[in-house]
């Protein structure tokens, strides 16, 4: 008998790495439901096939208060943490969908981007809130922290990278905080972003706004990469050096760290001009 193929766990994948940061989405309307699958048996290791979850009976739902995009992460403690577009972050017993604890941004989205927090090392939940503020919250109880204030609007998901916290806006501004919420500074790099940052190994950071690519160091742009159609996806960094990001002009491109396209579509680089920085 020929093994069996693991296609579901491989189309799982495929549609993870495909939706990463789109915020496009303005659609909407309808009951919210934010499901969890009760988990299957482990994934065996048996030589030549592999054998996975082989039901997908639900174990609990919960209705949020507004459209959960993207998707929820885990906790220090376990905990699922999640926020639809009401502006409420939930931190969920995995096991019952009961809440250990919430936290009330004070206003929503108002459109479908609600995006995912990020936590540090010692489990600070960083959460990209309502009303143009970055939170920062104890993992474990939800007690506020600190907050901080971007200056373009609808904070993103944050990239962390050490002691930095990075986070960009709707408004096309990327801004540099520490982990204690200082900013350290930021740049207006367009009009517009649908991107949440990425980190590549020697700090530069990587974001898009408008139809750019660009890489960052140090609050500084280092080069810009420009494409033929809006981006409204994040870039990824493979671990050697690559930057890859996908564009409306229905061209995937792969960059290299020196900001080179690597032959597709209708790229252009150039070198930093006139811009707007942010202290």
């Amino acid at each position: 008998m020929r093994p069996r193929r693991a296609w579901g766990a491989l189309a799982v994948i495929v549609t993870l790495a495909g939706c990463g940061g789109v915020a496009g989405n303005r659609g909407g309307g309808g009951p919210t439901r934010l499901t969890v699958v009760r988990p299957a048996p482990p994934l065996k290791r048996i030589t030549g096939r592999a054998v996975g979850p082989r039901t997908g009976a639900i174990k609990w739902e919960r209705r949020l208060e507004g459209p959960v995009v993207p998707g929820p992460i885990e906790g220090v403690d376990g905990s699922v943490l999640a926020a639809g577009n009401g502006g409420i972050l939930h931190a969920l017993d995995p096991a019952t969908g009961n809440d250990r604890w919430t936290f009330d941004g004070k206003g929503s989205y108002g459109v479908d981007l609600s995006t995912s927090p990020a936590t540090l090392r010692d489990g600070t939940v960083i959460w990209p809130g309502p009303r143009s503020t970055v939170f920062a919250l104890d993992g474990r109880t939800g007690a506020r922290k600190w907050t901080a204030s971007v200056p373009g609007g609808d904070p993103h998901t944050p990239a962390i990278d050490g002691d930095r916290i990075y986070v960009q806006d709707g408004g096309g501004a990327l801004t540099a905080f520490d982990t204690a919420g200082r900013r350290r500074w930021g740049v207006k790099l367009g009009d517009s972003s649908y991107s949440s940052p990425a980190v590549g190994t020697d700090r530069t950071v990587y974001t898009a706004a408008d139809k750019t690519l660009f890489a960052v160091r140090d609050g500084q742009v280092v080069w810009r990469v420009h494409t033929a159609g809006l981006i409204e996806v994040s870039p990824a960094v493979a671990s050697e050096g690559t930057t890859t990001i996908a564009s409306n002009d229905h061209f995937l491109y792969g960059v290299s760290p020196a900001g080179r396209p690597a032959g597709c579509g209708g790229a252009s680089t150039s070198a930093p001009g006139p811009i707007r920085r942010r202290r």
